[in-house]
């Protein structure tokens, strides 16, 4: 694989990880502070939009499958521009906008090869789930998949501006980091949603997807163990060198701050992919080995980039879901 260009990502880390030791981290932490650099297309519209949708216990199955596909729309977009520099049909957006930022990604053949699969997987997640719900499928909705992963950079480390942004798009390592960054989300999403499906298809359909999502990122995972001591020196001044298993923690890190898990979690929610001891942390799992959940709400947290406590668009969704 490339070297990885990795300055800019572990401006992912919140400002108060970069203060002295012990310092309180911020009791809601909050990564929307940045407009999309890009214009922002006028969304179609939508059945029954939602920002902030009721409490998980709350949602239909219907609602919850289609807060599945929101999720959807976000990861085919990413991947299919990756793999192909083009992202959704208008057919399977649902008359939805296009994407802000999304682009062919410096790849190599291996990577590439690995990429175009899941790019697939992930569209055929979008068009199964339209189909599922036939009529009642909302449209996706805007996503960043751009400015996004610059604006969360600027934004966590006191609005410092990195120059040059950080991107996905420029090579192997850069990009399986953003994958890992969203494959967890995604796998964390279906496992907290699993209890309140009610419908027995419904549910199938949706533990089909889960299993295809954790294979995903599992191969996220295993690409950045492999890559772990690849040296990383940190922006801003003074540098600060660590690794990529450092920016993979830092990372998990950000995650429990604004969307943690459900239920008590292990070190295993938080320390990247390889443990302080240096033993594997591939398969992030509980003191059982299952496999971690997310609410609606603690998902929202993340790719909204808002926190759990204060909800509001940004990020990978400047407009909000659909619902």
């Amino acid at each position: 694989m490339q070297a990885a260009s990795l300055v800019t990502l572990l401006a992912l880390i919140p400002g108060a990880l970069l203060q002295a030791p012990g310092s309180a981290p911020p009791a809601n932490p909050t990564l929307t502070s940045a407009a999309p650099t890009a214009a922002t297309p006028t969304p179609s519209p939508a059945k029954s939009p939602s920002l902030a949708p009721a409490p998980s216990t709350g949602l239909t199955d219907v609602q919850i499958l289609n807060f599945a596909l929101n999720l959807e729309c976000l990861e085919a977009e990413f991947y299919n521009y990756a793999a192909y520099g083009s992202g959704l049909t208008p057919e399977l957006r649902g008359g939805g906008p296009t994407p802000i930022g999304g682009q062919k990604a410096n790849l190599t053949a291996d990577a590439l090869n690995v990429v175009t699969e899941i790019a697939r997987n992930e569209a055929q997640h979008v068009g199964f789930l339209r189909s599922a719900l036939g009529t009642s499928a909302v449209a996706c909705p805007l996503v960043n998949i751009g400015s996004a992963f610059s604006q969360a950079a600027n934004a966590a480390v006191m609005s410092t501006t990195f120059n040059p942004a950080y991107s996905p798009y420029i090579n192997d390592v850069d990009f399986w980091l953003a994958s890992y960054l969203l494959e967890d989300v995604g796998v964390s999403a279906y496992k907290g949603a699993a209890p309140l499906i009610s419908n027995k298809q419904y549910l199938s359909a949706a533990a089909g997807i889960l299993a295809v999502e954790a294979y995903h990122a599992g191969i996220a995972r295993l690409i950045i163990f492999m890559e772990g001591e690849q040296p990383v020196t940190v922006n801003p001044n003074p540098p600060t060198n660590t690794n990529v298993f450092g920016v993979a923690t830092v990372i998990d890190s950000l995650r429990e701050m604004l969307g943690p898990v459900q239920g008590p979690a292990t070190d295993s929610a938080s320390a990247g992919v390889q443990f302080p001891n240096g033993t594997a942390n591939i398969i992030p799992v509980d003191a059982n080995s299952i496999a971690y959940g997310r609410t609606v709400e603690e998902v929202l947290g993340i790719v909204y980039g808002s926190g759990v406590t204060n909800l509001k668009p940004g990020l990978f969704f400047p407009n909000g879901i659909n619902m």
